[in-house]
């Protein structure tokens, strides 16, 4: 079983990491292709939060410095001088020191007309007609701020046109602009984690601006013109936005376009946002080699592991194992470790409880067969040589010699009724007479307690009815049954279950406290009878003894509910209350209280320490010296008897011995789970 664990363990975790791997790998790629994917659109957010912020920033230069009246009287001066080149030097010396000091790249002073008055890019570039470029004539359009991509030349800028006013007239125009170039490439770059291109159409593409080297601008634009597809996707709006494939000098790229669009909404470059796959796998080709080899670790030191593991968990199992085939061959003491909470702890603490009722079912009917060798049973009780007595100040009245004169009739008589084929007396007391009785309809033996002729008034012969109602109302193993009641002349009788055997006040008077593992089984025995009797509703309040009958193999039996009342009677008198057996009798019932299922438990545990230790917990001379020592000195532990007690089972008899009712068991259930973690 072990060698199955283990090999099961590790064929779990070989899968588990196999799994593990081949997820691992897969989930590498989807990263990889989300950080590409993510790089590429925040490349695109990142320039147009860049265009955003270069037009706000240009159309405030450009608005601060065409309001300003010195600079538009000098414009004012150049376009209407007589000598415009000299005016112009004198325009383009202001316009570069505005430049220089607002961080331009470049500027440009317009006339009305969109000609070229003075620049800072190309100084000597005068008169050139700028009125048709898309920007300008916006601008001259509009007569008020405008932004928007503009070339000049091979460069690119983000420019702004404001117009230059003198009055109510307007004396020219002011480009100012900021170059798209490698520095705002490589800052895109830096923020987004993407490479930027730049390109301008004509007869073909060229690169603007790039963080790209050289020779993979030259293998981009290869692969721009060699692709039609991608060709005649540059310079379509609808295509913003649309991610390429591309295959450069082997390594696997991912493009993103963007148009460059100019004043009239029309396409003239494209912004390409590109991204190697390959470089942002590369980050993570680490993960799926580190991972198999920390999987194959994993596996070797699961493994072992699972082998410790499996050996440890099957260790209880295999001591169970142990103990049953012990306990096949009639040895049942084996120790079996009862902790844990798991399935194999509850299990161990069942075996262990099976054990121990193994144990004292063998104690017991050890020491009933140890009993019948030098007393028979059978012949004892239906043959009694002695009188059944009880100590003194029981309330059963003691048995006389059977004689067949005292029989309700007068002599023995064979039958009662059509029924009952009288067999032998079994014991007679004051006032009622026991038989052991054939009964003829249902082919069994019975035992038939009758009352004696003068005995009997109503109020006994109620009484005798309220006894087996109550009786025949509780149905178990640990309690004598009673069948029916019945009338011969004047007589009255109950039919009840016959059981051969002795009293346990018998056993302890001939052989005194019982071996530990007999007296625990028959504790619990009667508690559970007991357990019985108050389910129904029924007080027994004559707990002792004298009451438990004893069968040839140990089994215990509550009898005699001659005084049993509903657990629930309310007015009753007090000389019902005082119902019981002195020795037995809790203090509540003493002192003439109302008892309840408490005082058969406080009865109960007189039983237990006279069944464990042979002592008792209260003695006296009579009756009336046990009764006070009762009510005025606590009970004698029963450690004092027998020094060896377990401390569980002492701590539960003085429990059960509490004056007051209330620290006492609250009921017999919680008892026997107390007396159930007892092992004999």
């Amino acid at each position: 079983m072990g060698a199955r664990l283990f090999l099961a363990f590790g064929l779990v975790l070989a899968l588990a990491v196999g799994g593990a791997m081949v997820v691992t790998l897969n989930v590498v790629r989807d990263i990889a292709a989300d950080a590409v994917d993510t790089s590429l659109s925040n490349s695109q957010s990142v320039q147009r939060y860049f265009r955003q912020f270069r037009a706000r920033q240009l159309e405030l230069v450009t608005e601060l410095v065409s309001s300003d009246p010195y600079f538009g009287s000098y414009v004012d001066e150049a376009v209407n001088a007589d000598d415009p080149d000299l005016a112009a030097r004198s325009v383009a010396d202001l316009l570069q020191t505005k430049r220089n000091e607002f961080g331009l790249d470049i500027a440009l002073v317009l006339d009305p007309d969109g000609n070229v008055v003075a620049r800072t890019d190309r100084p000597q570039a005068l008169a050139v007609d700028l009125s048709s470029d898309p920007l300008v004539a916006r601008g001259r359009e509009e007569l008020g701020p405008v932004s928007g991509l503009w070339t000049s030349g091979d460069a690119l800028f983000q420019a702004s046109v404001t117009p230059i006013a003198r009055g109510r007239t307007v004396a020219g125009f002011l480009i100012t602009g900021l170059a798209l170039d490698n520095s705002l490439a490589n800052d895109v770059k830096r923020v987004s984690g993407a490479d930027v291109a730049y390109l301008t159409a004509g007869e073909r593409m060229r690169v603007v601006a790039t963080t790209l080297d050289v020779p993979a601008t030259d293998r981009l634009l290869a692969e721009i013109e060699a692709t039609d597809e991608l060709g005649e996707a540059l310079l379509a709006p609808s295509e913003s936005g649309r991610t390429f494939r591309l295959d450069l000098a082997g390594d696997r790229w991912l493009m993103q376009l963007s148009p460059l669009i100019d004043a009239h909404g029309d396409a003239f470059g494209t912004t390409v946002a590109l991204t190697s796959l390959d470089r942002e796998l590369a980050a993570y080709q680490n993960i799926p080699i580190v991972g198999l080899v920390t999987g194959v670790v994993a596996i070797v030191v699961a493994l072992i592991l699972s082998y410790v593991i499996s050996q440890r968990i099957l260790q209880p199992v295999r001591r169970l194992t142990t103990a049953a085939e012990a306990a096949v061959d009639g040895n049942y003491r084996h120790k079996v470790a009862t902790e844990g909470s798991d399935e194999i702890g509850r299990l161990s603490r069942s075996f262990d409880s099976l054990l121990s009722s193994l144990r004292e079912k063998r104690d017991m009917e050890d020491y009933m067969a140890d009993m019948a060798r030098h007393a028979p049973l059978d012949g004892h009780r239906e043959h009694p040589t002695e009188p059944v007595e009880q100590p003194e100040g029981h309330a059963t009245e003691p048995m006389e010699e059977p004689t067949r004169s005292a029989s309700p009739s007068g002599d023995l008589k064979r039958h009662l009724g059509e029924r009952y084929e009288l067999l032998s007396e079994l014991g007679q007391g004051a006032m009622g007479v026991v038989f052991k009785a054939y009964d003829q309809k249902l082919d069994e033996i019975v035992a038939i307690k009758m009352l004696k002729p003068g005995s009997v008034d109503q109020q006994s012969l109620e009484r005798l009815k309220s006894e087996l109602k109550l009786a025949r109302r509780i149905t178990h193993p640990n309690v004598l049954r009673t069948y029916d009641f019945g009338e011969a002349g004047d007589a009255p009788y109950l039919s009840m279950e016959y059981v051969s055997g002795m009293t346990l006040r018998e056993l302890l008077d001939r052989r005194g406290k019982l071996p530990y593992g007999a007296a625990l089984r028959i504790a619990r025995q009667l508690c559970a009878g007991l357990q019985a009797v108050h389910e129904v509703g029924v007080l027994h309040r004559d707990i002792k003894p004298g009451n438990v009958m004893l069968e040839h193999r140990g089994n215990a039996k509550l009898m005699d509910f001659g005084i049993s009342r509903p657990a629930r009677s309310q007015g009753a008198s007090t000389n019902d209350n005082l119902s019981g057996t002195p020795h037995y009798m809790a203090p509540e019932q003493i002192q003439g209280g109302q008892p309840d299922v408490r005082t058969d438990i406080y009865s109960l545990g007189v039983v237990l320490e006279e069944l464990f230790t042979g002592g008792m917990p209260f003695s006296g001379e009579s009756s009336m010296e046990v009764a006070v020592a009762r009510l005025h000195h606590p009970p004698v532990p029963p450690s004092k008897y027998w020094s060896a007690i377990p401390e569980e089972l002492e701590a539960i008899i003085l429990r059960c011995l509490a004056f007051a009712p209330e620290d006492r068991y609250q009921d017999t259930e919680s008892l026997a789970a107390e007396l159930g973690e007892l092992r004999g």
